[in-house]
């Protein structure tokens, strides 16, 4: 008997563009027994002895996954699996395609009293250890499974049993550049999977991660929103985030490398709801205008640079460093000085820019190392940490009761809970 889905198809009238679309698959789709290019436009058969046969012209893996996403952004607007705003998508030409699942291996998290799986028969024994025998935070954690973080609040670490992708997490095939497959060793695949979330679309945490015992501690989190970052959020280092409104983002990468930094935002996710110090971002120690700042300096090297013409910014400060040393200068860096000199002012100008510009680098340095000393960043790192290595019998704050940071923003419980 027909579901629902094929009675619906049934009814529903086709639009004229399904011809063309669907030719435009056809010439796409690969054929049967033939392997093809992932750099040149030929295609050929499995000979003996590693030779090929039948080699001719064909489409290259390149421009078969670029070609494929055009034609699912032809498709979309009457799919409705493209918004109008599709701009975006064309930098993500190829995406989509459910891949197999990918073990999450010791993709632990950790929790707290208001789990919905917090044995706290146990956090009481862990207490009353702490309290009255003095015993260490090692021997707690062994015998309860509770620990004191280093924000003073008690937390277990939940199981990672099952932990992984679900077949329905959205992955693509990516296909080597030619100087990666330059790099690669002879015989080495030219294709390799990446977790991608279309940039124009959304899942849920429930419908990419296979992790029941998670979602059984917090079972709001299944319906979690989690998007793409962004086209540019690998040119910025973002590879992931918690959005104000609650959502994930992640970055497309290597399975293996989002499902760390997805553990890495659940993480952040539960210290909200638990009241746990939290995690932040760069711009918590900076200066409200910093921004501001950084344009201005921006522009102000635009016109000074203008006024240097030909002159090599680089050279110059090379010039007026050796001179504050009292170092002899090479022919072209003393020509580099005695033409910017020519301008009343300009060598004055330069130094300022150069001091102005120390200066925001070291705010924004400094920024940087506060918000990694944050104690919710470095308990999210330390997820990872777990991830990375497998190992889980070592207390979870060993090392890291260093110079830390502690944020305590007002709690934001997730929804369902």
């Amino acid at each position: 008997m027909a579901d629902d889905n094929e009675l619906l198809a049934a009814a529903t009238p086709q639009a004229p563009q399904d011809d063309f679309i669907n030719s435009l698959r056809g010439v796409l789709a690969p054929t049967p027994g033939y392997t093809y290019g992932s750099v040149l436009p030929i295609r050929g058969q499995a000979g003996p002895n590693g030779t090929m046969t039948n080699v001719g012209p064909g489409i290259p893996d390149w421009a078969r996954s670029i070609g494929s996403g055009v034609v699912d952004l032809l498709d979309g607007p009457r799919t409705g699996q493209v918004t109008p705003d599709a701009t975006n998508a064309l930098i993500a030409l190829g995406a989509g395609g459910a891949a197999g699942p990918a073990d999450a291996a010791t993709a632990r998290v950790f929790g707290g009293w208001g789990s919905g799986t917090a044995d706290r028969a146990a956090l009481k024994t862990a207490q009353k250890m702490e309290a009255g025998a003095g015993a260490s935070p090692e021997e707690i954690w062994q015998q309860t499974g509770w620990y004191r973080g280093t924000d003073n609040m008690w937390k277990n670490e939940i199981p990672d049993t099952g932990a992984k992708w679900t077949d329905a997490a959205p992955m693509k095939t990516k296909v080597m550049s030619v100087a990666e497959a330059r790099e690669a060793p002879e015989g080495a695949s030219t294709t390799s999977q990446e977790f991608h979330i279309p940039f124009t679309q959304t899942r849920t945490l429930g419908d990419i991660l296979d992790h029941p015992e998670l979602f059984k501690a917090y079972p709001g989190l299944k319906d979690t929103v989690v998007r793409n970052t962004g086209p540019f959020s690998r040119f910025d280092g973002l590879n992931g985030a918690v959005y104000t409104d609650g959502s994930i983002g992640l970055t497309s990468g290597p399975p293996d490398e989002v499902m760390s930094t997805l553990m890495h935002e659940i993480q952040h996710k539960i210290q909200g709801a638990e009241g746990f110090a939290a995690g932040g971002n760069p711009s918590m120690f900076l200066p409200t205008d910093f921004q501001q700042q950084q344009t201005a300096a921006r522009q102000a090297w635009k016109t000074v640079t203008d006024k240097l013409g030909p002159v090599n910014p680089f050279t110059l400060q090379n010039a007026l460093d050796k001179q504050a040393m009292g170092v002899q200068l090479y022919p072209h860096e003393e020509m580099a000085y005695k033409q910017a000199a020519k301008t009343p002012g300009l060598l004055q100008d330069f130094q300022t820019l150069q001091a102005e510009t120390q200066r925001l680098n070291e705010l924004a340095g400094g920024a940087s190392r506060n918000y990694r000393q944050l104690s919710g960043e470095v308990e999210s790192r330390n997820v990872q940490a777990r991830l990375r290595t497998g190992d889980t019998s070592s207390l979870p704050t060993e090392g890291q009761s260093g110079n830390q940071i502690f944020h305590y923003p007002p709690r934001k419980p997730i929804g369902g809970q």
